[in-house]
């Protein structure tokens, strides 16, 4: 499991394709921020969160599978929608206390491609709101999207520098809205609590 998408992703590819490793990208801080092209970083799979960098609703997300291996994987949940039955026992195969011989179980066949993944059962009015999410992202322009990020990361991180006793971590090498720090003498539980009375989420 790749962490997270970013720039230097793009100069493992080769080693990873090299040795059969099945790449899969964790892309939930990535998607909304920052180009993500998965032809470019070559992935079998990829999934991100619809709740953050793309300001969707909550519960939401999405999976995107290589056709070339999606065949291949089984899902760890059957349902009846991405794996519909296809034949079930019958009714004079069922005794009692007997349990069922090979050809009498009841049979499903995963539908091709991605849709295999997905489930019957889904809130529609959260999976319109994504839908806008990523419309709206569309529209504005990733770019743009990401040098709004960008500049607001790095004023945070000056500002933070500027408060005796914080350490911001990665202030050089990070590009991306992530903002990491430490508050000596206090551990993290205080400080979010601290920030949460204050309306910082």
């Amino acid at each position: 499991l790749i962490a997270a998408y970013n720039q230097k992703q793009k100069q493992k590819d080769g080693s990873q394709r090299a040795h059969y490793i099945k790449y899969l990208v964790d892309a939930c801080q990535s998607v909304g921020q920052m180009e993500v092209d998965v032809r470019q970083i070559q992935c079998h799979a990829l999934v991100a969160t619809g709740r953050k960098y793309l300001r969707g609703p909550r519960g939401t997300g999405f999976l995107y599978i290589a056709s070339e291996i999606a065949e291949k994987i089984m899902p760890s949940h059957i349902d009846h929608y991405g794996c519909p039955v296809t034949s079930v026992p019958s009714a004079e195969s069922y005794q009692d206390g007997v349990q069922l011989e090979q050809d009498n179980v009841i049979n499903f066949s995963p539908r091709e491609g991605a849709t295999r993944f997905e489930f019957w059962e889904s809130n529609v009015a959260n999976r319109l709101g994504l839908g806008e999410a990523v419309c709206f992202a569309l529209e504005r322009g990733i770019p743009e999207i990401n040098h709004a990020i960008l500049e607001k990361s790095v004023n945070l991180r000056k500002e933070l520098m500027k408060i005796p006793g914080v350490a911001v971590h990665h202030y050089e090498t990070s590009k991306c809205g992530i903002v990491t720090f430490a508050v000596a003498n206090m551990d993290s539980r205080t400080v979010q609590g601290a920030l949460w009375r204050r309306g910082f989420e």
